[in-house]
């Protein structure tokens, strides 16, 4: 071959690699930038807005009528970040907020399977999975893309302390505080720094057993203290006590796998992924030893036991509770990284790459983000509302006629109800649940929309102005005959009122619903 051609081909190589990184980057953004509205994004935003300016936490709802206990805002600092990216940028601020907690989360998670002596396509295939595993919980702006990106920061710190010493896992006290006032996910994240620590200190304790062993266990007891420092000290580990458990099947995120179609498909891939790293790292002969990208000797087999049960818990935890499913697929990838890498490729030593060109990665990354930007410049300048939401002339008729008192609300439209309505109407529900409701107006608002007879008479006792429920309700057409007359009726959501049209409701010319009405247009956050 001529020298020539000999030394064009690692030009050509390096920007064919570029072009396909630039590519694969773009996708990615405009995959992970498409964002649909959360039931709850209109409360935390409303929320965040209030901290910010009053600069203090409320105990006493201001939004609802049938709120009846304190109010115990554990995700208040996820609200603050919220509000804060909203005044600074709008609905983009968002966005780029929630692909913040995305790329940090795959960042550290590229780390620690780095750390783990995995390189090149094992590396790349193990951050394409975590990307798949991660993707259904952080599809919306939501405090729980917090959670995602702290038990990223946990497992890269577990990780690093492989190395033996101790040191890394201090940092997760600092995680942990901090995790306490973003997202009720802060408990996962101290389950798994306990198990961490004690299989760190069971692992020492062959040598020097008073530092080896007393240490891990310490950090882990500060580490559960560090939780404390929150608005509402010991209170909060009640309160979580008392919601997180069983039984909240109403909401899809709290029922088993199979009623929840994402869970389904990254379940029982992780599922698999787990099984056949416990098979490489634990059930292999003796003397089939693996070695990294270096030559070295692999070590996974010498894992202790509880961080190779991390997974397996989380696993079976997801398994009835489908929102874990997104810590099982980031502590499988991050626990099992080395066995898992060993069966994604074939060679134990790969060949040298080239190295990579920084001007032909950034400019084949440029080109293809000025290509894309027509195609994907609307997944990040709208986040959209579902098409089944509730139709937007009712809010504006409600604003148009500064409507006041009392008004009914299905539990998903509650928060958006809060943020469109005039300041004038309280909701009688919202998707804060436990958090300012108890079990019984909870309970009480569920007969309520099945049109049961103590649900009826619940209503009766709210002495409500307005009822404003989805049309197919079996409640509405109940309450119909029993003489609420429609002051909206439109194909998805209707408004009822007990009032006359001399006490302020609607007119019957009010009630006709407009083309405009039924949602053709693609309507993005907040709306109305």
């Amino acid at each position: 071959m001529p020298i020539a051609r000999a030394r064009g081909l690692p030009v050509l190589s390096r920007l064919l690699r570029a072009l396909a990184l630039a590519i694969a980057v773009a996708t990615v953004l405009t995959v992970t930038a498409r964002t649909r509205a959360d039931v709850d994004l209109w409360g935390h935003l409303r929320f965040g807005l209030d901290l910010v300016q009053t600069g203090g936490l409320e105990t006493l709802d201001r939004y609802s009528f049938t709120s009846d206990r304190p109010w115990v805002n554990h995700e208040w600092l996820s609200e603050i970040a919220i509000a804060l990216a909203w005044k600074t940028a709008g609905t983009p601020g968002l966005i780029f907020l929630k692909l913040a907690c995305i790329f940090g989360a795959l960042a550290l998670m590229a780390s620690a399977v780095g750390e783990q002596g995995v390189t090149g396509r094992p590396r790349i295939l193990l951050l394409g999975l975590t990307f798949v595993g991660i993707l259904p919980r952080v599809a919306q702006v939501r405090p729980q893309i917090f959670s995602v990106v702290l038990f990223a920061t946990l497992v890269r710190l577990i990780v690093r302390s492989d190395r033996g010493s101790s040191r890394p896992l201090l940092w997760t006290i600092p995680a942990l505080t901090m995790w306490a006032n973003l997202h009720g996910g802060w408990l996962v994240g101290l389950g798994t720094v306990g198990l961490a620590c004690a299989g760190k200190a069971w692992d020492g304790r062959r040598t020097r057993p008073a530092i080896r062993a007393v240490g891990p266990l310490l950090i882990a007891a500060l580490a559960a203290a560090a939780t404390l420092i929150n608005p509402y000290g010991i209170g909060l580990w009640a309160f979580m006590i008392e919601t997180v458990r069983f039984g909240r099947e109403g909401i899809g995120e709290w029922g088993p796998i199979w009623l929840e179609p994402s869970s389904m498909i990254v379940w029982p891939m992780f599922a698999a992924l787990v099984l056949a790293a416990l098979w490489a790292s634990v059930c292999r002969p003796t003397g089939q030893r693996l070695r990294d990208d270096h030559g070295l000797e692999d070590h996974s087999r010498r894992q202790n036991a509880v961080r190779l049960a991390i997974p397996v818990l989380l696993g079976a935890a997801a398994l009835r509770v489908n929102r874990l499913d997104t810590f099982f697929a980031l502590s499988a990838i991050g626990f099992l990284a080395g066995p898992l890498a060993s069966l994604l490729s074939r060679r134990r030593v790969p060949s040298r790459a080239l190295p990579p060109s920084w001007t032909l990665g950034a400019a084949a990354a440029a080109l293809v983000l000025v290509l894309s930007v027509p195609v994907s410049r609307a997944a990040f300048t709208c986040i959209g509302i579902h098409p089944t939401w509730p139709e937007s002339r009712v809010v504006e008729m409600m604003r148009e006629r500064h409507l006041l008192g009392r008004v009914v609300t299905f539990f998903d439209w509650g928060e958006y109800a809060i943020w469109n309505m005039p300041a004038g109407l309280k909701v009688s529900m919202d998707g804060r649940r436990e958090t300012v409701y108890s079990e019984r107006t909870v309970h009480n608002h569920l007969q309520l929309y099945l049109g049961t007879d103590s649900g009826l008479s619940y209503l009766h006792d709210l002495k409500a102005d307005y009822v404003w429920l989805p049309s197919k309700l079996p409640v509405v057409d109940v309450l119909v005959r029993r003489g609420w007359h429609a002051s909206f009726d439109g194909p998805r959501s209707v408004l009822l009122s007990n009032l006359s049209p001399a006490e302020g409701a609607l007119t019957a010319s009010d009630s006709r619903t407009p083309a405009t009405a039924t949602g053709s247009t693609k309507r993005c956050f907040p709306g109305p």
